[in-house]
This record gives C-alpha cells, sequence and structure tokens, in this order.
C-alpha cells in the first residue's frame, strides 16, 4: 500500500486564527487514515500550536512526525520511502517535485471570485490615499501572482488536485479553460459535526440571532449587523437579540451602531461554546461572498435552526431550498429575510428543511471522506 507524508502543519493556526475550516478539514482526513490504519507520517510545525486530539492520536498510534523546521519535504519522502505527499491545502512553495504523488486540496478560488467590495474599507481604520492604492496595486498583484501559481501546477504530471465542491471545481475551469479537460474529483468537505453535539441541554434562554466570523470581510457581517440595528431602530424584533462571534469591539467596524445594547459580541470562541451557541440560536444568518464549501450553516443545521444566507458561491449546492436566501450587498434584502423568519409558520417550516438537508448533507460528507482517502492512498 502507498505510505502517505500528510502536510499536518495545514492544520495549525493561521496568522491569527488558532481553528479556520481548512485546519478542521486537514484534522478529520487524518484521524480517518488513522482510523484506517493505513500508512502515514506527518509533517508539522513545531513553533506553533497542534490540536491535543492530534497530538494524542499520533502517540498513541506511534505515528512518525518530523518538524518541517528541521526537515525538509523531500528529506521525509527520501527518509520514509513515500509514495504520496497529501497537503490539505494548497499554497506557494509546497507543490514541488519531491519524487512522488502529490494530491492536494483547492478549497476556493476566493483571490479571484471575491473582489473588495465598497464595505472592505469598513473593516479597518481609515488609511490614506497612498495606502489606498497600493492596497489595489498589492491586490492585482496577488491574483497575478495565484493565476501564475496555479497555472503551473495544474500543469504537473505529479500533482493531482482535488476540490470540497462543484462549485469549486467549475470555478477552476472558469478560470484556467488551459485546463477544461483535467480530471478534478469533488469530495465534500468532510462533516464537522458529532453525535455528541446532539445530546446538548439549552443553556441561552433568550432568543436571539447569530453571525459568525464577524471580522472577516468576506464574511460580510457589517450588512447584516447594520440590516439587524435598522430594524431595531424602527421598532422590530424587540424580543430578539444578536450574537456575533469573531470580533471582541466595535470599533473595527466605521460604522455607528445605534442599538448596541442589543448586540453581544462574543470574540473568539471554543468549538464547544460555538456548538452550544449555535443549539440555542433562533436562526443563523450567513451573508458571505466567498465560500468553497461553507462549514458554519451545516453546523447550525444539525440542529434544525433555520438558515438565512447568501446564495453566492458554494452555498446554493450546499444549503439546497433549506435557506432562505437574500442579495448580500442589499441590506433592505437582508432585513426583508430576518422579518419573514419571525413568521411563526416561516420558522417552523425552514426548521423541518434544516434538520433534513443535514441529514442529506452529512450523510454524503460521510461518503466523500472515505472516497477521499481511498484517492489519497490510491486505492
Amino acid at each position: 500500500m502507498e505510505k502517505v507524508l500528510f502536510n499536518l502543519s495545514n492544520t495549525q493556526p493561521s496568522g491569527s486564527i488558532k481553528r479556520h475550516g481548512g485546519g478542521k478539514y486537514g484534522e478529520i482526513v487524518f484521524m480517518e487514515i488513522i482510523d484506517r490504519k493505513y500508512p502515514v507520517v506527518g509533517m508539522y510545525d513545531s513553533k506553533r500550536w497542534m490540536n491535543p486530539s492530534i497530538v494524542s492520536a499520533i502517540k498513541e498510534n506511534n505515528i512518525p512526525l518530523y518538524d518541517m523546521n528541521k526537515f525538509s519535504v523531500k528529506e521525509i519522502v527520501q527518509k520514509e520511502a513515500i509514495t504520496t505527499f497529501y497537503t490539505p491545502l494548497v499554497y506557494e512553495g509546497i507543490i514541488k517535485d519531491y519524487g512522488c504523488r502529490i494530491v492536494g486540496t483547492i478549497h476556493g478560488l476566493r483571490t479571484f471570485e471575491f473582489i473588495k467590495d465598497s464595505f472592505s474599507k469598513k473593516y479597518k481604520k481609515k488609511s490614506s490615499i497612498l495606502r489606498r492604492c497600493l492596497n489595489f496595486i498589492t491586490l492585482k498583484d496577488e491574483i497575478k501572482e495565484q493565476r501564475v501559481f496555479l497555472n503551473r501546477i495544474l500543469g504537473l504530471d505529479f500533482f493531482h488536485p482535488v476540490t470540497v465542491s462543484r462549485h469549486t471545481a467549475s470555478a477552476i475551469k472558469t478560470y484556467f479553460p488551459t485546463y477544461k479537460d483535467l480530471s478534478i474529483p469533488v469530495f465534500y468537505s468532510p462533516s464537522t459535526t458529532t453525535s455528541e453535539n446532539h445530546i446538548l441541554e439549552r443553556k441561552h434562554e433568550e432568543k436571539y440571532f447569530l453571525l459568525v466570523s464577524g471580522s472577516i470581510p468576506h464574511k460580510n457581517n457589517l450588512r447584516a449587523i447594520i440590516a439587524f440595528d435598522r430594524l431595531l431602530s424602527n421598532g422590530y424584533l424587540k424580543d430578539f437579540r444578536v450574537k456575533i462571534t469573531g470580533v471582541s469591539d466595535f470599533s473595527i467596524f466605521k460604522y455607528k451602531i445605534n442599538n448596541k445594547d442589543k448586540f453581544d459580541i462574543l470574540g473568539y470562541v471554543e468549538e464547544s461554546e460555538l456548538s452550544q451557541l449555535y443549539h440555542d440560536s433562533y436562526c443563523f444568518v450567513y451573508p458571505t461572498l466567498s465560500e468553497g464549501f461553507g462549514y458554519p450553516p451545516i453546523e447550525a443545521m444539525q440542529y434544525g435552526i433555520p438558515v438565512l444566507a447568501s446564495p453566492h458561491t458554494s452555498v446554493t449546492e450546499v444549503l439546497g431550498d433549506a435557506a432562505i436566501y437574500f442579495n448580500p450587498f442589499s441590506i433592505e434584502e437582508i432585513m426583508n429575510r430576518i422579518l419573514q423568519i419571525t413568521e411563526n409558520n416561516c420558522h417552523d417550516e425552514y426548521t423541518k428543511k434544516s434538520f433534513n438537508r443535514y441529514k442529506i448533507i452529512t450523510e454524503k460528507q460521510n461518503s466523500d471522506l472515505k472516497h477521499l482517502v481511498d484517492y489519497i492512498y490510491n486505492v
């Protein structure tokens, strides 16, 4: 059987973000490999935090682990007689000829699909005209660099890309028509939900709407915040609160919120707390502008929580008809959908649709996880 070198550094913190979607994705794939007793070697960064459950699994199963600060990929490949190098995230510099087959997951083409809109500047301090011009140049350079990088790796015989949604696979062929005949397998991102989560008891008694990743511009939460703020000012939602994770201070937004007392900003929350927040919420709102797959709505749907969402990129593929969609650039339309879901008949309808969609997607996620591991091991 193939012997795989697994790039665990992708599961470690990225910048200031301790836990991210790509990291959780990599952890689940790694644990599936361990559960199936397939031969695997790990590569990680000793200078960064690693999930204790991954560390324990490595020790319990005596998996060889190499510090990437001391060993190069090529050295590990040669030392361990690796036949396949797998990286859960594909990025500049990681795809080279190491003398083995390489499988890498391309989660999305955000660099091409998400061009900063007018609200992006509202997520940071006011900058000078020169700084804004430099930011624009940097964005143009980033797009150019990504185009050169992807054009190069997609043409490599030893590189085998996989994607997490049909949307992403089609996006690759949209932006890179040279590879219109390239086979790009699609395996849905594995489920991040667990059976233990289903037995949670309610802790938050108040009714509230939930937003996550509040400080990330492409998640587009500020428009939703403004929508809630306007509704509150107009006398609506008197019995509701709005909870927002991923932001610890409203000063990050260049917008004056008039009803701050109705918002709870929670900063970074651990996964157990986030699960509780999903479980207890009245409705989950996801105004994202770019997703390769999109974990949060499905994580909410496991509890039958109705979802209001943007229809952009992969979202409609994953959520189907189980969400109420809105134009993510229209604050008025977001307001409209929020009012719709507060009608009892509508809320009840989407509670049922939500959980049913969760079951359908989770079944596919579990099946695709097994197929992904088979593909990595060339079975």
